[in-house]
């Protein structure tokens, strides 16, 4: 079982969101073990569009992308909105996101009759969550 989270940007400049995400990406790697090609545990790839200036992603939903049957990984995107600025929103946002990227693949991989579970998965991305509010408690 594992997550990795990751960003793509349009732009160069960091971003609350950016800064979000990619504290959230140092903290998932550290709850799930190094990746290969050979695992036979599912993996869900999270990863988060952010605009930039005069860039920004045409949808806003979560969708899925890509996916390796034989790898048995599913890559889902997630689009963050301009009007989501505020750091509590965008948290509360990021962290709704993978919860839905988390349900998505699992009926993606039961539509492919690959085992997924959905319940170790949710309560990752909690352990995720309590990490990443801890440590902003903290600073």
């Amino acid at each position: 079982m594992a997550i990795a989270i990751t960003t793509v940007r349009g732009g160069t400049t960091p971003s609350p969101a950016s800064r979000i995400v990619a504290e959230l990406s140092r903290i998932a790697a550290g709850f799930s073990p190094p990746v290969s090609p050979d695992d036979e545990d599912p993996l869900v790839k999270v990863v988060f569009h952010l605009g930039g200036i005069g860039a920004r992603p045409g949808w806003s939903v979560v969708q899925t992308s890509r996916f390796s049957k034989r790898h048995r990984r599913v890559q889902v995107q997630v689009s963050i909105q301009k009007d989501l600025e505020e750091p509590k929103d965008l948290e509360e946002f990021v962290f709704r996101s993978l919860r839905e990227a988390c349900e998505l693949a699992a009926s993606f991989f039961q539509a492919r009759e690959i085992p997924f579970d959905l319940g170790a998965h949710v309560t990752l991305v909690e352990r995720i969550q309590d990490r990443y509010r801890t440590q902003r408690r903290r600073s």
